[in-house]
C-alpha cells in the first residue's frame, strides 16, 4: 500500500462524482454513477464492475461513520485515464473499529495507489491504453449531470448480474487450470524446462483464482456492523469446497432509528443461479426495510416483486432488534426457527411462522417479539445445520442440546462447538450458515429499558432538569409544548441552541398531532450538562417518514428538518405506539 494521507495532493481533472453520505441509498448511488462513467469513458465492463466495488466499499465505510462526502476525479494524460477517489470524513465522524482496515484490504487489491488516514481516504488507478481528451473527459461530465436518479431494483439487478457474470469467469478459469492440468500430464517428462514453465503458468492461475474468490466473499458475505451493544459472528461452510457461492446468503443493517436487520435466505439449488436468486431475495427485503415497510409484510411483498420475472424458491428469516431495550421481533418464511441461548435457563426456540417465497400465498403469519435479558444470544441458521442426519426433528432435537451443552462460553467458541456438534463426525452436505446476535448493553439495562418508562422520582442533580408531561391531541399542543420546553430549557442550555431545541419539539409534536392518532401526547425533556434530549409519544405505531425537498406532497418535511437540527434521532416502540426522540449536543 502506498501513498499520502487522505485530502493531500493535488485535485486536478474533471470531477465525475461529488455525493454527500448520509444513508445506505447514496452507497447505490455513488455505484450506479461510477459504473455509468466508466461505460462513457469506454472502460473495459470487468474493470467498470471493479471500480463501482471500490466505490461501494468507500461509501460503505463513510456511511458507517456517520457522515463523509465522496468524489472521483478524472485526468487525461498520455495515453492513459487517470482516476483519483476520495473519501472526506465530517470533523463530527467517527471511523467503524475494524472497518476501515477491510475496507483498505479491498481498496488495495483493485486500485494502484492507496493513502488514508482518521480523516478519509485516497485511491488512485491508471487505466491504460486509453484514447479519449480532455474534451471527452468534460462531456461525460455533463451527460453525467443530465442522467437522473437509477431505479434501485434495475441496479440490484445488473450488479447481480456483473456478480454472476465474474463468478462464471472464475468457472472458466477452474476449466482451464484442469485442462492445463491435463495437458502437463502428458507432456514428456524429460522436457524439464518446458514443464516448468507450463507449471508456473498454472501457479499464476491460481493465484488469480483465489484473489478473485476473496473478492467474491467479501461481496457476498457482507462484515457485520458495529454497535455497541449488539455482539455479532457467522460461520459459512458451503457445500462445493474451495467456493464461496451457494444458496445460504444473510444481510444485516442498522435501520435509520438504531434497530438491527437481520435476513437469512435458503434458495432452492446451488451454485451461481441460487447465489443470483439469494441476492435477489436479500436486495430486495433491504429495499423493502428501508423503506420502512412493516416486518410482517416484507416477504410477502418480496414474492409479490419477484413474482412472475424470477423463478425463485426461497425461505427467509427476519429478525430486527432493538439494542436499546432489547425488544426482538421475528418474522420467517417457512425457516426453522430461531433458537434462544438464554443467560438462565435452558435453550428454547423461538418459532415465526409463515410461507417460503415462490409457494402460494407467501410471507409471514405472524410477527414474533421476544424480549431478551442482558447477555442473551440468539442464533440463526440454514437447514444445512440440521440436515446432516437427513432426519430434521433429530438435528433439532441435537441442536437444542448442544446450544445449552455450550451456553456460556464465548460467542466464537460457542459457534465452533455447535458446528462440531451438529455434524456428529459426518460432513455437511448442504451450504451451512450459522449466524448470532447477543445483546449485551453497556448499562447493564433489561426488557424495560429504552420504551418510555416513567424516569424515577429521585430529585434531579446538579445541571441536570426533566419534564415529563401529558399534552393534550389537537393544535394547541405544539404551543404548549414550546412554553414548557422553553421553561426548562432556561437553565443549562445556552441561548445559541434553544431556539433549535424550541424548533425540534414544535416538529416533533405537530408530527405526532398530524400523524399520531387519537388521544393525548406524552411530552419528555431530559437536560443534561451537554446535551438535551425531547422525547414526543402517541399511539399510532411505525416510524415517521423523512423526505427531501423536491416532492410534491407535503410530508415528511419537518422530520427532515429534525434530522438536519439533531445530533441524533429516532424511534422506541412503547405500547401501544411509539416514542420518538431527539437529541441535540453542544
Amino acid at each position: 500500500m502506498s501513498g499520502g494521507p487522505a485530502g493531500g495532493g493535488p485535485r486536478s481533472g474533471v470531477e465525475l462524482l461529488h455525493l454527500r453520505l448520509r444513508r445506505p441509498e447514496d452507497v447505490t448511488r455513488a455505484r450506479q454513477r461510477t459504473v455509468l462513467a466508466a461505460r462513457l469513458l469506454d472502460v473495459d465492463a470487468q474493470e467498470a464492475t471493479r471500480l463501482g466495488t471500490v466505490v461501494s466499499e468507500v461509501c460503505r465505510a463513510g456511511v458507517d461513520s456517520g457522515a463523509a462526502t465522496v468524489s472521483l476525479r478524472a485526468d487525461a494524460s498520455a495515453g492513459a485515464l487517470l482516476l483519483r477517489l476520495e473519501l472526506v470524513r465530517d470533523a463530527s465522524g467517527r471511523p467503524p473499529a475494524g472497518a476501515d482496515r477491510a475496507v483498505l484490504r479491498v481498496v488495495d487489491q483493485l486500485m494502484d495507489e492507496v493513502g488514508a488516514d482518521p480523516a478519509g481516504l485516497v485511491a488512485s488507478k491508471r487505466l491504460a491504453p486509453w484514447s479519449g481528451s480532455a474534451a471527452r473527459l468534460e462531456d461525460v461530465r455533463t451527460a453525467l449531470l443530465l442522467e437522473g436518479p437509477g431505479d434501485q431494483l434495475a441496479d440490484v439487478r445488473e450488479h447481480n448480474d456483473a456478480l454472476t457474470a465474474a463468478l462464471l469467469a472464475v468457472r472458466d478459469r477452474e476449466a482451464d487450470l484442469r485442462r492445463l492440468n491435463e495437458e502437463l500430464e502428458q507432456t514428456n517428462r524429460g522436457v524439464v524446462a518446458l514443464y516448468a514453465e507450463l507449471e508456473q503458468r498454472a501457479e499464476q492461475v491460481r493465484r488469480a483464482q483465489r484473489t478473485v474468490f476473496e473478492e467474491l466473499e467479501g461481496a457476498l458475505r457482507p462484515r457485520p456492523p458495529v454497535l455497541p451493544d449488539v455482539e455479532l459472528d457467522v460461520r459459512y461452510l458451503p457445500a462445493e469446497a474451495g467456493s464461496p457461492t451457494g444458496g445460504d446468503l444473510y444481510d444485516w443493517l442498522v435501520l435509520r432509528d438504531g434497530r438491527l436487520h437481520v435476513t437469512v435466505v435458503d434458495v432452492l439449488g446451488h451454485g451461481v443461479t441460487s447465489t443470483r436468486d439469494a441476492l435477489l431475495v436479500t436486495h430486495a427485503v433491504r429495499t423493502l426495510v428501508l423503506e420502512g415497510h412493516d416486518l410482517g409484510e416484507v416477504l410477502a411483498r418480496v414474492d409479490a416483486l419477484l413474482l412472475g420475472s424470477h423463478d425463485v424458491v426461497a425461505t427467509v428469516l427476519l429478525a430486527q432488534l432493538d439494542a436499546r431495550s432489547g425488544r426482538l421481533r421475528l418474522a420467517g418464511g417457512g425457516h426453522p426457527p430461531a433458537l434462544l441461548v438464554p443467560t438462565r435457563g435452558d435453550a428454547a426456540y423461538l418459532e415465526a411462522e409463515g410461507r417460503p417465497i415462490g409457494y402460494p400465498l407467501a410471507g409471514s403469519d405472524e410477527v414474533r417479539e421476544h424480549d431478551l435479558d442482558p447477555g442473551d444470544l440468539v442464533l440463526l441458521y440454514t437447514d444445512g445445520l440440521i440436515e446432516v442426519r437427513k432426519d430434521v426433528v433429530e438435528g433439532l432435537d441435537t441442536l437444542l442440546r448442544a446450544a445449552t451443552a455450550w451456553a456460556g462460553s464465548p460467542t466464537g467458541q460457542l459457534l465452533d462447538g455447535l458446528l462440531l456438534d451438529a455434524a456428529q463426525g459426518a460432513a455437511f452436505n448442504d451450504d451451512t450458515l450459522l449466524l448470532s446476535l447477543s445483546w449485551r448493553p453497556r448499562d447493564g439495562g433489561g426488557p424495560t429499558a429504552g420504551r418510555g418508562t416513567r424516569r424515577s422520582s429521585a430529585p434531579d442533580a446538579p445541571g441536570q432538569r426533566s419534564l415529563d408531561l401529558v399534552l393534550p391531541a389537537g393544535a394547541p399542543a405544539a404551543a404548549h409544548a414550546r412554553a414548557e420546553v422553553r421553561r426548562v430549557c432556561e437553565a443549562g442550555v445556552p441561548q445559541s441552541v434553544r431556539d433549535d431545541v424550541l424548533l425540534v419539539a414544535s416538529e416533533l409534536v405537530g408530527n405526532a398531532v398530524r400523524h399520531g392518532g387519537p388521544g393525548p401526547l406524552r411530552l419528555l425533556v431530559d437536560v443534561r450538562p451537554g446535551s438535551v434530549r425531547v422525547g414526543v409519544g402517541d399511539g399510532a405505531p411505525g416510524s415517521p417518514l423523512v423526505r427531501e425537498a423536491g416532492h410534491l406532497d407535503r410530508g415528511g418535511r419537518g422530520m427532515l428538518l429534525v434530522e438536519r437540527l439533531a445530533s441524533a434521532w429516532g424511534v422506541i416502540e412503547e405500547l401501544p405506539g411509539k416514542q420518538v426522540w431527539a437529541r441535540l449536543d453542544w
